[in-house]
């Protein structure tokens, strides 16, 4: 027998079963319809993750060119001395 012949007996008894018990058709059917809902569902998250990186990025590039027109103050001596803390 061929592949053809070996694939036609295959897809017979898959349609004899799917007769003989609705159920497995309505399951299977139940499956991709959740494996479809989540690819979508993951895509969606991925496009707005992305979206949400690039807002990210953009503020912080703002906020990186108004910090670095800040003038930076000249560093002052300390007018205390510093003594460190005693551990118990």
């Amino acid at each position: 027998m061929g592949a053809v012949e070996e694939g036609g007996k295959v897809a017979s008894s898959i349609v004899d079963t799917f007769k003989s018990q609705p159920i497995i058709l309505a399951l299977v059917l139940i499956v991709l319809g959740l494996l479809a809902l989540l690819y979508w569902t993951a895509e969606k998250q991925a496009s707005l993750r992305s979206h949400d990186i690039e807002i990210m990025t953009a503020e912080h590039k703002q906020s990186l060119e108004l910090i670095s027109r800040c003038i930076v103050p000249k560093p002052q001596a300390l007018t205390f001395p510093i003594k460190p803390m005693a551990f118990k």
